[in-house]
């Protein structure tokens, strides 16, 4: 279940931001040994999209390097205490269970829905092509990320996790109405906002207007942020500096706080 609701806050992220190449990792262990084990879930009961991403969306969930996932956390990491000053916040949580209208919609808007299906026995052998289930046993439930979907093969396409040499490349495609797919848990987000510092990275764009605090950088990897300092005067410096950086092709690192710029450092 982390993985895949995981994937779909990542993959939300970078598609309502419209920057396919974000690079962002965050902690399925902080989601589901932190905020699961809160209620009970463990790796002998499991969970669900609709309650983790709940606690996405309330309390956030933060970076992979501040709690690396190990199975069961038997590698003993720990949560970073500095966490909340590094995280992921879902928006709105959609759940789009039993409706496949409104799945592809949500595919369409923000690019990804948390979905859960029956495993059986010939699914791990799949390797390309549409899945239909056709022999085996039911092996248990599983959660993927549904990425889109194809009406021209009757499929949706989705993300697997368990790693590249499985399947097409790690992505699968699912025939309409297999497996319970559509009807057992489908959910999204509507977007993600993240609070942490960029890193260091380049200036691509700027954008301003004649209203007060109105200035917004484009930084690689990270999309459009505005600049929002305390002072018209701070916010008319920040963007010189942005501006001076991306004329010398010099590096950034802004802190970040649900789009908002706050702290800037130029290189």
């Amino acid at each position: 279940m982390a993985f895949g609701t995981i994937a779909a806050m990542e993959t939300t992220a970078a598609f309502t931001r419209r920057v396919p190449s974000m690079k962002l990792d965050l902690s399925e262990a902080h989601l589901f040994y932190t905020h699961g084990g809160s209620v009970g879930r463990n790796c002998a009961n499991g969970w669900l999209p609709a309650p983790a991403l709940g606690f996405c969306r309330d309390v956030g969930v933060t970076f992979e390097d501040y709690f690396p996932y190990t199975p069961g956390n038997s590698g003993g990491q720990t949560l970073n205490p500095d966490w909340p000053h590094r995280l992921a916040l879902a928006s709105a949580v959609a759940d789009v269970t039993q409706d496949p209208v409104a799945i592809k919609d949500q595919i369409i808007r923000y690019g990804s829905v948390a979905a859960c299906f029956v495993v059986y026995t010939d699914f791990y052998g799949y390797r390309s092509g549409v899945y239909r289930h056709v022999s085996g046993d039911v092996e248990g439930g599983h959660c993927v990320t549904l990425i889109g979907y194809d009406d021209s093969q009757g499929c949706w396409i989705a993300k697997n996790s368990w790693g590249a040499g499985w399947g097409d490349g790690g992505f699968f495609r699912i025939a309409y109405g297999e497996c319970a797919m559509e009807t057992w848990q489908c959910v999204g987000v509507t977007g993600v906002a993240l609070k942490t510092w960029t890193g260091i990275t380049k200036v691509i764009g700027l954008w301003s207007n004649d209203s007060a605090r109105n200035a917004w950088a484009y930084l690689d990897n990270s999309g459009w942020l505005r600049l929002a300092p305390d002072s018209d005067v701070s916010t008319a410096a920040m963007l010189s500096e942005c501006l001076s950086a991306k004329g010398a092709g010099r590096s950034v690192n802004a802190y970040a706080d649900a789009g908002a710029v706050n702290e800037l450092y130029v290189y």
